[in-house]
């Protein structure tokens, strides 16, 4: 079966006719690329090369260099975010510790 011809990705039922007559039924999957699955920057290059034609005009890269972690050597917010969180929930526990119910 030419992958190619197969447009929508998911499973397929493909029933084939074996010598003596009895249909066989096999199960077959159009998955996507494996480049799909890589966290890394995706040019456009490289989607017209891995995708159809069909699909080229569809999609419209925008490169925006203007948000959180833009900057060089600027980071993410939510370590800093996560550990204001654990020390705030320390020091609830402490104080319910200190001053709490006796």
């Amino acid at each position: 079966v030419p992958m190619t011809e197969l447009r929508v990705r998911g499973a397929y039922e493909v029933e084939l006719q074996r010598h003596d007559g009895v249909p066989d039924l096999r199960m077959i999957a159009r998955n996507g690329p494996v480049a799909e699955s890589r966290l890394g920057t995706f040019d456009e290059a490289a989607f017209r090369k891995l995708y159809p034609p069909d699909l080229h005009e569809l999609v419209t890269f925008v490169r925006n260099d203007s948000g959180i972690g833009a900057a060089a050597g600027e980071g993410e917010v939510w370590p800093v975010l996560a550990m204001l969180l654990l020390v705030g929930l320390l020091a609830e526990s402490l104080l319910a510790w200190r001053f709490g119910r006796r």
